[in-house]
């Protein structure tokens, strides 16, 4: 390779894997496939979300539908914006529905929602 094509293209920076809280990392965000591919593949964040923790959630904090599904965006690491976009819905709405769901969970964080989560799933599952 010629010094002058060495100058022309520059060095490409792999970019590190973004790694969601179930530990999936996404393909669009980390720029390795385009947003159609990943359009067609991926539902959004209901796919993962444990149905007995859904419901627990429900009965123990009275969460509506709408904040479920927010609560679910955050497990899977998205942010308020990509919840949005998965919803059809805009940031504010999504927003709000966040606000709600501090509120009702009496938590102030979105990482806090998300280690209420976990510690809800723990004591939801059967022991063996």
């Amino acid at each position: 390779m010629s010094e002058i094509s060495r100058k022309q293209s520059p060095p490409t920076a792999v970019p590190m894997s973004r790694v969601t809280a179930v530990g999936n990392h996404d393909p669009v965000r980390d720029g390795h496939a385009s947003a159609g591919s990943a359009r067609d593949r991926v539902e959004g964040p209901d796919d993962t979300f444990p149905p007995s923790l859904e419901t627990t959630l429900r009965s123990a904090f009275s969460l509506t539908t709408a904040e479920c599904r927010v609560v679910k965006g955050l497990l899977d690491g998205l942010s308020p914006r990509e919840i949005g976009e998965h919803a059809g819905t805009s940031i504010n709405t999504v927003n709000t529905q966040l606000k709600s769901v501090f509120s009702k969970t009496a938590v102030h964080r979105q990482a806090d929602v998300i280690r209420l989560c976990f510690e809800l799933q723990r004591s939801v599952r059967p022991r063996t």
